[in-house]
């Protein structure tokens, strides 16, 4: 599945990194088929996202019957293998993948649609996490840059585009969550009827939770409160 993990990496405007070909060819065309399969047969089942003006399609059920290749790279993308590589790739500790796919999973945009400029939710109240990096895997064979749709990261005050990544097939776009991190792909697609931008997204949270009386699994009793040891 995992066919690349050779990246670049720019911390200019927010830091991002990016993976070329970081799937193999066959997993992103099992995936780009079942998207396809999926929006050719159960379109109305999609959820419209439309905020500000931006349009893009969302699917947000998955499970080993209908969406068996998507499945199984939820399973490889939440492993502690891959988190554990993200964690070394990214400098960042403790990452916590979610496992209900809040906001992420299949995405798919067609010819006029674009999605706004904008800074993403920092916060995931289902489980209680914030968030720290956002991944994006791309099923677009032969896409065209003169058809836009490149993810676009904009400065730290919304004037003009710092660094773009155009949708390739089976590359892998990652970015650090910040408040001011302002993305998107404002210009509509101008791709050919029937062409559309298509994704896999993830994201990845960590906690800022404590405790005051951090122990290990206690064995014994003084008759008030567990203890290590008599």
């Amino acid at each position: 599945m995992i066919f690349n993990k050779l990246f670049t990496y720019d911390d200019s405007p927010i830091p991002n990194w990016e993976f070329p070909e970081l799937l193999d060819d066959k997993t992103t065309s099992n995936l780009k088929c079942e998207l396809e399969e999926l929006f050719e047969f159960r379109k109305d089942e999609f959820k419209v996202f439309d905020r500000n003006g931006s349009m893009m399609y969302e699917w947000t059920e998955y499970n080993k019957r209908d969406t068996p290749f998507a499945f199984d790279l939820i399973s490889e993308f939440h492993s502690s293998e891959f988190i554990k590589f993200l964690e070394k790739t990214t400098g960042i500790n403790g990452l916590i993948p979610d496992v209900h796919l809040h906001g992420a999973g299949y995405m798919r945009s067609g010819r006029g649609d674009s999605l706004k400029i904008h800074t993403d939710f920092n916060w995931n109240d289902k489980i209680k996490l914030n968030r720290e990096l956002t991944l994006v895997v791309y099923l677009n064979k032969n896409w065209k840059e003169e058809w836009n749709g490149d993810i676009q990261l904009w400065d730290k005050k919304n004037t003009h585009c710092v660094k773009r990544y155009f949708p390739k097939w089976g590359n892998c776009v990652i970015w650090k969550h910040d408040e001011l991190g302002f993305h998107g792909h404002p210009n509509p697609i101008e791709s050919p009827e029937g062409e559309f931008r298509d994704g896999f997204r993830f994201f990845y949270y960590t906690s800022n939770a404590t405790n005051d009386n951090p122990h290990r699994s206690l064995y014994w009793f003084d008759g008030k409160v567990p203890i290590d040891e008599k």
